[in-house]
């Protein structure tokens, strides 16, 4: 009898205790919010957009390293009224100002900049306008369209290294349309199908590998055959009169409009150049790299603009999640230099409308 009873106990255990198990993953499935449970890829941020390839939509969702978004697309709280008292700056970039490997929205550098301003007592709001990949032709139509409607006081300009795959692509066009094309959703990977158990239904969620889907980038750009032979003639026959008209026009258009603008090169770690592209590419950035920060530096002396110049006066190699993203340290490190320089150029001065 003692033996049919621990037999019966453990029987009863596992009952009750798989029991207690299915019952709570029945009732995540119910109360979990959708995007947990879905297919959670970066391309349900985006939209298609006529001639920018693509943007933001509109309050995306939020997701690990991505977001929260606001009505405009940007990445950040919902804008306030324009106030006569607050100092407005937009920040216009790529991912590194958007911030793509900064899991919280506070450790984006726009956000820190804030922050560091805030606590200098000034009233000071900071948009943080940087789009995934965008290249400097991307940049320059969301500055015209979406960002100096907003009546910047201060637009701040930091990008580069977008600009240099378009320049190894094929049949070169100044305007980039023989690289970019117009973003389409993709197919997703059909969820698992549902089973009797919610606990085997959960745990699909979590385990069951996902199809693969694309980079952004290779959904947005043109398909061209990729072999080093095609690119490394592209590469030879390039420059970079495309990006330094670009980054000319969007100075001419902030001053144009009443707004001071800040020009900054684009912070890099050069060894870890290699570790996302293979040794041909890399060697593409590690010689275009360098001649962006040259066309920055040229732009701000034509233009007389003021210079941050993260190539001579690098971000720290333990700032950065890979050759160009950076991580918390690093995105205040971003922060602290235009910070600094924001305050030493007197660029807080509004200028009359």
């Amino acid at each position: 009898m003692g033996i049919l009873k621990k037999l019966f106990a453990v029987a009863f255990g596992t009952i009750a205790g798989f029991a207690l198990v299915e019952g709570g993953a029945r009732v995540w499935i119910r109360i979990a919010p959708p995007k947990i449970l879905k297919n959670q890829e970066e391309t349900v941020l985006y939209q298609p957009h006529h001639h920018l390839s693509y943007e933001i939509a509109p309050n995306a969702p939020s997701m690990l390293m991505r977001g929260p978004h606001n009505s405009l697309g940007f990445r950040g709280p919902e804008l306030e009224a324009r106030k006569s008292d607050v100092f407005r700056i937009i920040c216009i970039g790529g991912s590194t100002t958007y911030g793509t490997r900064n899991v919280n929205e506070s450790e984006c550098w726009p956000r820190i900049l804030e922050s560091m301003l805030s606590a200098r007592g000034i009233a000071v709001e900071v948009i943080n306008a940087g789009v995934p990949a965008y290249t400097s032709a991307e940049c320059l139509q969301l500055l015209r369209e979406k960002a100096l409607p907003l009546d910047p006081d201060l637009v701040i300009l930091y990008m580069g290294a977008n600009d240099i795959m378009p320049r190894f692509a094929p049949d070169f066009r100044s305007d980039y349309s023989h690289y970019r094309r117009t973003w389409k959703k993709p197919e997703m990977p059909a969820p698992p199908e549902p089973g009797p158990l919610a606990i085997v239904n959960l745990m699909k969620t979590r385990t069951e590998p996902r199809a693969p889907v694309k980079a952004l980038r290779a959904m947005t750009s043109k398909p061209y055959r990729e072999v080093p032979e095609v690119e490394r003639a592209a590469w030879a026959r390039s420059n970079t009169l495309t990006f330094q008209r670009n980054m000319r026009t969007m100075v001419d258009a902030c001053r144009g409009a009443g707004s001071s603008v800040l020009l900054a090169t684009q912070s890099y770690a050069a060894s870890r150049i290699v570790e996302g592209f293979g040794e041909l590419r890399a060697q593409f950035f590690r010689e275009g790299l360098p001649q962006n920060s040259a066309v920055v530096r040229e732009v701000a002396r034509q233009t007389n603009a003021p210079l941050i110049d993260f190539e001579k006066d690098p971000i720290p190699l333990q700032g950065f999640d890979d050759y160009v993203h950076h991580n918390a340290f690093g995105s205040h490190a971003v922060a602290a230099a235009v910070s600094r320089a924001i305050i030493e150029k007197s660029l807080l001065q509004r200028r009359p409308r």
